[in-house]
């Protein structure tokens, strides 16, 4: 029997098995498809919840720079372990939530994450420069008001910093 007998004879037959083969085929690429979204849906929605936990941190540890006793850490009314309690919870979540970024952005934008967690730290630094410095010279509200300004242009530094970035988190799910 030649190919063509067998189609000519047996046409309806070799249709239900072209039409069953080609279902198959649909099914296992549909069902591909849906792990693909589903993945990249789960991913999509981590991504948000990173950025907001950061959101959320960034926030708790601008308002504890801007709530922070700086008068009594100067004035050593507060011992070391005493203003690291208050100062390090904050910025070891803000340095945890900058990790988990790591895994959902890359570049520029996590460079951006990074530069915000480098803003506290410097703030961090400047104080404990202050709170060490042994210049007897230095007035204590001379080192609060110059921990002050330099806090001040960080956290405005900081506050554009983090407007850039959220811009370019809009033009990422905008796509």
């Amino acid at each position: 029997m030649k190919i063509e007998e067998i189609f000519t004879t047996y046409w309806s037959q070799v249709t239900l098995l072209i039409i069953g083969i080609g279902y198959f085929i649909k099914r296992i690429f549909d069902q591909k498809s849906k792990k693909l979204e589903i993945n990249h849906s789960l991913f999509q929605q981590n991504r948000i919840n990173a950025v907001s936990k950061f959101l959320s941190t960034y926030a708790k540890t601008e308002l504890m720079w801007r709530e922070v006793a700086i008068y009594k850490i100067l004035s050593k009314e507060l011992k070391a372990d005493q203003i690291d309690n208050i100062i390090w919870p904050p910025l070891r979540e803000m340095k945890m939530s900058v990790l988990e970024l790591k895994i959902y952005f890359e570049g520029d934008t996590h460079n951006g994450f990074e530069k915000l967690l480098e803003g506290f730290l410097s703030i961090n630094s400047k104080l404990i420069d202050l709170y060490s410095e042994k210049n007897e010279d230095l007035l204590l509200i001379q080192k609060s008001n110059e921990f002050h300004s330099f806090k001040d242009k960080t956290l405005i530094k900081n506050e554009e910093l983090l407007t850039n970035l959220c811009k370019e988190i809009r033009k990422i799910y905008k796509s």
